[in-house]
């Protein structure tokens, strides 16, 4: 009965990773869909974060208040954009990155569990850089974990 559970719960850990691994797929195609149509200038400053298929909202993550206004004046063109590579939208919801006002950043070291499913994710989707060893200890100090 025991290993039963075991094998149940690697199975659903596989689903898991596999629900994960095309979530992110489909955020990083819209994102390169939406980096193609923007000038140069604004890429760095926005990233489309979740997609509430409730709604069938795409949900866009700006960096200040400031470029709210220029995204809202490109909703019509961002979404023609992604309507021309087979994604239909009813609408883009804007979101403010929270700003921190702290100068470092305090994260805890992954526990080896967390860190090999994270390796098994990043690899799913071809990006190495998501399991980089290091923990930020300071703004302006890294160390290898």
């Amino acid at each position: 009965m025991r290993e039963t559970k075991k094998i149940d719960s690697v199975l659903e850990d596989a689903r898991s990773l596999q629900d994960l691994s095309q979530k992110f797929s489909k955020l990083d195609e819209l994102n390169q869909i939406l980096h193609k149509i923007l000038p140069e200038h604004l890429i760095n400053h926005c990233h489309i974060g979740a997609v509430d298929n409730d709604k069938n909202l795409v949900i866009l993550y700006l960096d200040n208040s400031t470029l709210k206004h220029i995204f809202t004046g490109m909703a019509n063109q961002i979404l023609e954009s992604f309507k021309n590579h087979h994604y239909s939208f009813a609408g883009i919801i804007t979101r403010i990155r929270p700003q921190t006002t702290t100068n470092s950043v305090r994260r805890k070291p992954l526990t080896p569990k967390v860190k090999s499913k994270l390796t098994q994710l990043a690899q799913s989707i071809n990006r190495p850089d998501l399991i980089e060893d290091v923990a930020i200890i300071d703004k302006d100090k890294e160390i290898d974990l």
